[in-house]
C-alpha cells in the first residue's frame, strides 16, 4: 500500500521549505506498511480529532441570544 501526501504538491516557498515541513510527517508515518489496521485506525481518528479540534478553535465565536 502506498500512503500519498496531497501536502507535497501545495504551493511551497522551495523544495527545502516543503521537506522540512514534511520530513516530520515522513518519519511518524515510515513504517506505515507494516502497521495494523486498528494502528492504522487510530492514527487517522487520531488526526481526524486534532484537524476538527484545530478549526473549531479559529471559528469565530457567536453572540449569544
Amino acid at each position: 500500500m502506498c500512503m500519498t501526501l496531497p501536502e507535497n504538491d501545495g504551493l511551497w516557498s522551495s523544495d527545502a521549505a516543503r521537506t522540512k515541513a514534511l520530513l516530520p510527517a515522513m518519519v511518524a508515518l515510515w513504517e506505515w506498511a507494516s502497521w495494523s489496521p486498528t494502528r492504522r485506525q487510530q492514527w487517522a481518528a487520531r488526526v481526524a480529532i486534532l484537524t476538527i479540534q484545530r478549526i473549531i478553535a479559529e471559528l469565530p465565536t457567536t453572540p449569544r441570544e
